[in-house]
């Protein structure tokens, strides 16, 4: 399969991870990629419904383009929207729209995500893509 800048990099990030305490840290690096929602906006409105954890999400469009802005209160949640923001951000919007996230397997970010986590995930990425 050919995978975009951002998919190899996230393939990269997780290929020579030896135990489960280095995938933590190579998502919470992505935690830090989030542009942050400013408080005004983190509304109820904004709060990803299904998630055990509050995530905020704004998708600002102009025209063509689109910026995602978030937050989370958990620093795991916030790093998989960094994920997510990464990969639907290095793609036009249309693409983005319908993007089916297959990288996911590839890296096995499934393999060590609890049940309520990668529901949570889903709802972000659905929440993410109706916003678009």
């Amino acid at each position: 399969m050919n995978w975009n800048e951002a998919e190899n990099n996230l393939i990269e990030a997780f290929e020579w991870i030896s135990d489960e305490l280095e995938r933590y840290e190579v998502i919470l690096d992505y935690a830090k990629q989030v542009k942050p929602i400013s408080d005004e906006l983190k509304t109820d409105d904004r709060i990803v419904k299904g998630c055990q954890s509050k995530i905020w999400v704004e998708v600002l469009r102009q025209s063509q383009n689109f910026e995602i802005l978030g937050d989370s209160n958990t620093a795991i949640t916030k790093g998989l929207l960094g994920i997510v923001t990464s990969l639907l951000m290095s793609r036009p919007i249309e693409e983005a729209k319908v993007y089916d996230f297959k990288i996911f397997e590839a890296v096995g970010l499934h393999k060590f995500l609890t049940s309520q986590r990668s529901n949570g995930l889903k709802s972000l990425i659905l929440t993410i893509q109706e916003k678009l």
